[in-house]
């Protein structure tokens, strides 16, 4: 069986279109989304139903993002002024078919018979918005050791998304290890084995706002086979001009919101 995992798609639907391209050239057999397929930017209806359109059966989990949708009390409290457009802008846009939709989504997913979770953000709460990174932070990261322990003995691996940044974490024996976590340096994919007697804390990266210094899209692939599983990273340029080209739609007022997020897209952050 063949999966891909994409998440924290962020209304690119420039970047959804590159990567739905790839995934179907591939020739997966299911397809796992881990949630922000809202916010940010301004396409989120478009990128919805792209997802809903799809052939392949796919799996989702809902985001922050979503969790922000109509929610009056979290536009009074926001903070930031990068986020604040893309969701009144999604408010406006979605109907309520898609609004409840995407409320009605579960948080976390597992699939027993191959071994795989799914959350947006962590294994031991889902949706509490907080990161999981190596060694976790005073900053409320997680350490990818307190994942670990939430992994019921049917979970082999479990897919992450929220940060933006792809990780690839692997556990043997109760030692976890970083393995390949900056894909900075790939040409347009790694391919890492899937050991039989490992477990694993993935993160695939982001579709539509990269956060590692790569401007390119993210998304991952898994093939679980008898004879020699594995875990590819993939990285494909997309027409971000046109992603920039669509911030026109948004209700930003201030001109320099707009440059701010053209700047975050180009340096891929």
């Amino acid at each position: 069986m063949k999966y891909a995992i994409i998440g924290d798609i962020h209304s690119n639907l420039a970047a959804l279109r590159a990567v739905v391209q790839d995934i179907e050239a591939q020739q997966v057999d299911r397809i796992f989304c881990l949630g922000d397929i809202v916010g940010y930017f301004a396409q989120p209806k478009e990128c919805l139903e792209l997802l809903r359109s799809l052939a392949r059966p796919i799996h989702f989990v809902r985001g922050n993002h979503e969790l922000m949708l109509r929610d009056e009390c979290w536009r009074e409290d926001c903070q930031n002024e990068l986020v604040l457009p893309g969701i009144v802008h999604a408010d406006k846009v979605l109907s309520d078919e898609e609004y409840n939709f995407l409320q009605a989504l579960p948080s976390y997913q597992q699939f027993d018979n191959c071994g795989i979770a799914i959350s947006h953000d962590t294994l031991t709460q889902p949706g509490n918005a907080r990161y999981v990174s190596y060694r976790g932070d005073d900053y409320g990261e997680e350490p990818c050791y307190s994942q670990l322990k939430f992994m019921v003995p049917e979970i082999k691996i479990v897919f992450l998304g929220h940060t933006h940044i792809p990780y690839f974490y692997e556990s043997v024996a109760g030692q976890l290890r970083a393995n390949y976590h900056d894909y900075r340096q790939i040409e347009d994919y790694v391919t890492l084995p899937i050991l039989a007697e490992a477990r694993y804390i993935i993160n695939p990266g982001s579709v539509g706002q990269p956060r590692d210094s790569d401007t390119r899209t993210a998304y991952g692939l898994l093939e679980l086979t008898e004879v020699g599983s594995t875990y590819e990273q993939r990285r494909l340029s997309y027409d971000l001009d046109a992603t920039v080209r669509s911030l026109y739609r948004l209700p930003i007022s201030d001109p320099s919101l707009c440059a701010r997020l053209q700047r975050r897209l180009a340096a891929g952050w």
